[in-house]
């Protein structure tokens, strides 16, 4: 080993000891250190100051500014944070994981004891403790936790082991063809299943829902399975409260509407899964791990038509967009043709005209 390797191993050690016996203290140099890195302007923050300006677009650019810096450094501690999980025995983490203080669990108590459910954290704040609190508390019950297979998901793997260590008992499921059919069993049982509902696939079935002025896209796959099977949808997020104590906040559920069709219903919940996050987003937007991801995966809203040739121009600008998807482009150009077609438009009052009578 050189002498360099060997200094790296040592500042991985000297690292690995202060995270495991001084967190607080680590976590605070941490802290200091991305906000002295982020000061000069990078990349990565002009990404994430293009996003968050169309998500706060009554921010001004200092006030962007400041807010792109705290989010990348609340996302340096966040990763140092959920790395730590991995240096503590399994007695230290059982203990810190049921240190941490829960709200609202009541909501996930239903009259039903069949009742399966849906928990869903979005990747905010401290989303793996938040997983692994889920595992020790309903030991009793089938646990599955649902996510990307290793290809996709660097972090597989460490999943499985950080679950394991606190509750062998609980499944570990692939987002696959096979895991699929796995987790609609489970759940038509009334197990509990854990996924994040915020990231994207690109072989996925994507939907825009509205989310912060713009409509962003995301995937229906927490929906359709509480559609499929009849199970509640409940939000959870993990967070510090102000006496720096973490929390685990479970959120009202949302249930499948009965008397709404199959697809105004995976719809529907996501909207609705979605507004619970900007809620919780806008409370304290730079817990969130995505908003580098905010500009490219949303469109903007379609201001309120005064006329039809406004709608077509404005169905224009859509179409444009999806540029990757001409199945996309195709439906929009239908909807403009539509517009345009039997009905025809009336040039001069600039609206739709009346059907022509052969």
């Amino acid at each position: 080993m050189n002498e360099k390797s060997m200094t790296t191993h040592l500042g991985w050690a000297v690292r690995n000891w202060l995270l495991r016996g001084f967190p607080a203290i680590s976590l605070r140099l941490l802290a200091f250190g991305a906000a002295l890195r982020h000061r000069l302007p990078s990349a990565a923050r002009q990404e994430l100051e293009t996003s968050l300006s169309l998500a706060f677009s009554g921010e001004g650019p200092l006030e962007i500014t400041g807010l792109a810096k705290k989010i990348l450094g609340t996302q340096l501690v966040g990763a140092a944070a959920q790395f730590r999980l991995q240096l503590l025995t399994h007695d230290k983490l059982c203990r810190e994981t049921q240190a941490m203080r829960v709200v609202g669990e009541n909501f996930l108590r239903s009259h039903d004891p069949a009742q399966s459910t849906i928990i869903v954290t979005p990747h905010y704040g401290h989303f793996m403790h938040a997983a692994l609190r889920v595992a020790i508390d309903h030991s009793d019950r089938t646990v599955c936790f649902f996510y990307n297979p290793n290809e996709r998901n660097p972090y597989a793997e460490t999943t499985d082991e950080l679950i394991d260590r606190v509750n062998a008992r609980c499944i570990k499921i692939r987002n696959d063809r096979k895991g699929l059919v796995s987790v609609m069993r489970a759940l038509r049982k009334g197990a509990i299943l854990c996924m994040m509902p915020d990231q994207i696939t690109p072989e996925g079935e994507i939907t825009y829902v509205p989310f912060f002025g713009r409509f962003f896209g995301v995937m229906r796959g927490t929906a359709f399975l509480a559609t499929k099977t009849g199970a509640q949808i409940v939000p959870a997020f993990c967070h510090h409260d102000g006496a720096n104590q973490l929390v685990l906040e479970y959120r009202p559920p949302l249930v499948p509407a009965p008397f709404l069709d199959e697809e105004t219903q995976i719809y529907s919940l996501t909207a609705a899964l979605f507004r619970e996050i900007e809620e919780k987003l806008r409370q304290a937007p730079e817990h969130w791990r995505y908003w580098n991801q905010f500009a490219r995966r949303s469109l903007p809203s379609l201001s309120l038509p005064r006329s039809t040739p406004e709608l077509v121009s404005q169905l224009d600008l859509v179409r444009q967009r999806f540029d990757h998807d001409p199945s996309m482009r195709e439906l929009v150009l239908s909807w403009q043709q539509c517009l345009q077609g039997p009905l025809g438009i009336d040039e001069h009052q600039g609206s739709l005209a009346s059907p022509r009578v052969p």
